[in-house]
């Protein structure tokens, strides 16, 4: 086995050692925020007077000036890097050995193709989801800072840029890029199409999480901080219960200068996903995640034993 991870060591250090520092590079940001947080929940709670930064402990919530600066811009990053390194692992894996011309010596050597495939793929998937882990970590905790008072495993707040999505979601890109590889053969095309359809699958992704539960009426007042919920939508209600379009709720809302507004205002209402439905959404996309990674994994297999080594 160590001989396995040799070899992915080896063929892919530059891709590895990458990755790594994007991993490890984020993780410290995340955690030296998490700590600059703590520390100022501290100094907060020993204060007799509230002054800024405090006034969000009233409602559980710890930022700063500097804070927010960082958050904005990891954040994006973050949130891009398993896709990236599913890229970046994926890409070059039977591209390379393609392109240069060695798969014909390696896979005329090898017991079968398949055999050799699982060889590289399987150390490198273990690699990146290790590498992975570490960023996915530091989300929880810079996360545990940010709102010390509720449960991050019962709030959507950053949600997929922490926790286990930060390490599943690569698993789809390895293999979906890895695929792309083995069917253009050149590395550089590769890594160019691979980088485009993964970057398709992380917007989508992006869009779909309300759709993994049905969403239902916020109930109460949205606090100006949120509530851990995931907002889904919003819809327009008569004061008498009936429902209108967003067309007919605008025109109604909208006045001209000296008109009064209408006294029968239509009523906006939020339909999100309850933050203690959390690990149920995780758990959703993350089997879905596993589904596609083994799909595009099966085509592989079948690319690889069927592809010409030329």
């Amino acid at each position: 086995m160590a001989a396995r991870f040799a070899l992915a060591w080896r063929l892919h250090r530059a891709e590895i050692v990458a990755v790594a520092i994007a991993a490890v590079g984020l993780s410290v940001v995340l955690i030296l925020t998490a700590m600059d947080l703590d520390r100022i929940a501290a100094t907060c709670r020993a204060a007799t007077e509230v002054v800024a930064p405090c006034g969000g402990l009233e409602y559980g919530v710890v930022f700063s000036n500097e804070s927010q600066e960082r958050l904005a811009m990891i954040g994006p990053l973050l949130g891009a890097l398993p896709f990236a390194a599913g890229v970046v692992l994926g890409a070059p894996l039977v591209s390379h050995e393609l392109e240069h011309g060695t798969a014909l010596v390696s896979w005329s050597l090898a017991r079968s193709r398949a055999r050799w495939l699982a060889i590289r793929l399987l150390p490198l998937a273990v690699i990146g989801l290790l590498l992975l882990v570490i960023p996915a970590v530091a989300g929880e905790i810079l996360e545990h800072s940010l709102r010390p008072a509720r449960d991050p495993a019962a709030s959507f707040e950053h949600y997929g840029n922490r926790g286990p999505l930060v390490a599943i979601r690569f698993l789809p890109a390895l293999a979906i890029a890895a695929l792309v590889g083995a069917v253009i053969g050149r590395q550089l095309p590769a890594l160019l199409l691979a980088g485009a359809l993964v970057g398709g699958m992380a917007i989508g992704l992006s869009l779909t999480p309300p759709l993994w539960l049905q969403p239902t009426e916020q109930v109460g007042e949205p606090q100006p901080f949120g509530d851990g919920s995931l907002f889904a939508y919003v819809r327009y209600r008569d004061p008498d219960g009936t429902w209108i379009s967003d067309e007919e709720a605008f025109s109604r809302m909208i006045t001209q200068e000296g008109e009064e507004l209408d006294p029968n205002q239509p009523q906006e209402v939020f339909f999100v996903v309850p933050g203690d439905r959390y690990p149920e959404v995780v758990l959703r996309e993350s089997a879905a995640l596993v589904a596609v990674a083994l799909v595009a994994g099966g085509f592989l297999f079948f690319i690889v034993r069927r592809r010409r080594p030329g």
